[in-house]
């Protein structure tokens, strides 16, 4: 599934490395986020261990999963 198919309030874990813009953080596939919207080609979420702001690319696939990481259908 890709990021921007997610919906606002949705919990997903990186199943690839994704595409940044410069200067700003690169994810942790063992970390759980938080998706809150596609703002142009990056997605502005955080994650919910260490409340860290990332900007993911909006292509970037996903793994949609519950607050503690659990995959859901």
């Amino acid at each position: 599934m890709k990021l921007y198919d997610l919906e606002r309030g949705d919990y997903f874990k990186l199943l690839e490395d994704p595409s940044v813009p410069p200067a700003a953080e690169f994810g942790d596939k063992h970390l759980v986020y938080k998706f809150t919207h596609v703002d142009g080609m990056y997605c502005p979420c955080h994650d919910t261990t260490y409340n860290n702001r990332y900007y993911f690319a909006a292509w970037t696939e996903v793994e949609k999963v519950n607050e503690a990481g659990k995959q859901v259908p």
